[in-house]
């Protein structure tokens, strides 16, 4: 099962104001008011399927980890357990120790638990043969879970085949790899950022992919999540497309965003993956006759065959405003196949109509490209819209 990925791959809102502040970035590094009980959030046909678990077992107040060895005090069990797993400088390394590849990373819960989900954050996966084990006593050991390889990624998530219960709980690896290529021929040692024990798997609901209307003056309407998860909006590849308020800007054809969400419960809250929507074109303004007929499949919002369109801001993105000063665009339709240049004028006038502001038409050469910014231009207010025909 892969582990949750960050909806953040195009710098949303949230992570921005995380790493500006100061304060937040403190709560990230003690791991305090993030949701870690999203175990996996996969793309389904519908959206996202979002499992979830308890309580972290290691976090609770009787737990505590120790190991066979510590590579230095920077590098004690405990931090393996500590709730953060991002911060590489808090996290458990064992020895390195060359004749004896024999590590383990033990959890005493104080008293029996129930044990059905693992989670792992290595520091790296050198690690060729490890197992999951439980005991009563500490003295004799049951396998939960065997493996015989490396992990293929430095976040494993491991589900029980059945619930074990155990006072103890370890980690223990019997051999690494011995590769030149990632230097694990050198560095022995087992290191481990952050151990995560869960009684089991408790939730699982699918988070629908948002439906838009065509339309203008439009608002985002958040998909539902059963009590007590609730959900916000988290931002959009392109913030001038969405702002933080949810406000869709008015668009020319139908456009493909990635949009953000964040789960919350219990005063925690934990980034989604990226949900892909289509936001259709908006309800087309009435175009002028007489200036020139247009074919029914531009009045639809749609795009000519051979023709791309693209809308944004550049400089004006961050302010979040989801709709732009169109008196201040500079909009043009270029083409280079001679048998374009009639569908090229027709799109303009469509083009022209709805955005109310004139449209140029340019044929480029066969081995020309549509224009640069300006550097006079970079930072302004202001929008580029080329509508290249290929002749595809």
């Amino acid at each position: 099962m892969a582990g949750t990925q960050s909806v953040c791959q195009n710098s949303f809102r949230l992570r921005c104001l995380l790493q500006e502040c100061s304060e937040c970035q403190l709560l990230l590094k003690v791991g305090q008011k993030f949701l870690r009980q999203v175990w996996s959030a996969e793309e389904c046909d519908a959206g996202l399927t979002v499992e979830t678990v308890g309580e972290n077992l290691i976090l609770q107040k009787k737990a505590k980890l120790t190991a066979d060895s510590e590579e230095g005090k920077d590098f004690r069990a405990m931090y393996a357990g500590d709730g953060n797993h991002t911060d590489e400088t808090l996290r458990w390394s064992s020895e390195n120790d060359w004749e004896n590849n024999d590590h383990w990373l033990m959890a005493d819960f104080g008293e029996p638990v129930s044990i059905g989900a693992v989670r792992i954050y290595w520091e790296r996966t050198n690690v060729k043969s490890y197992a999951l084990e439980y005991s009563q006593d500490k003295e004799n050991w049951q396998q939960a879970s065997v493996f015989e390889e490396a992990p293929e990624q430095k976040e494993q998530q491991i589900v029980l085949n059945e619930p074990v219960e155990a006072r103890y709980f370890r980690l223990h690896v019997t051999d690494v790899l011995k590769e030149e290529s990632d230097l694990s021929l050198y560095y022995q040692n087992v290191s481990v950022q952050e151990l995560e024990v869960y009684g089991q798997l408790e939730d699982c609901f699918v988070i629908e992919t948002p439906e838009i209307e065509a339309g203008s003056r439009r608002t985002l309407e958040l998909p539902t999540v059963p009590e007590p998860y609730s959900i916000s909006f988290g931002g959009a590849d392109y913030d001038v497309l969405v702002n933080m308020d949810g406000k869709i800007t008015d668009t020319i054809a139908d456009t493909q965003a990635e949009l953000g969400f964040i789960l919350e419960k219990d005063g925690e809250m934990q980034e989604l993956p990226g949900i892909q929507t289509k936001i259709p074109a908006s309800e087309r303004v009435e175009v002028d006759r007489e200036r020139e007929e247009v074919p029914e499949a531009l009045s639809a919002g749609t795009l000519p065959k051979g023709f791309t369109a693209m809308e944004w801001k550049p400089g004006g993105a961050s302010t979040g405003a989801a709709h732009s000063d169109w008196t201040t665009r500079f909009i043009r339709v270029v083409y280079r196949d001679e048998e374009l240049e009639r569908t090229a004028q027709l799109f303009a006038t469509e083009l022209s109509g709805q955005l109310l502001q004139d449209v140029s038409v340019e044929k480029l050469a066969d081995t020309e490209k549509p224009a640069e910014l300006s550097e006079g231009c970079r930072g302004r207010e202001r929008m580029d819209t080329d509508a290249w025909g290929r002749g595809l």
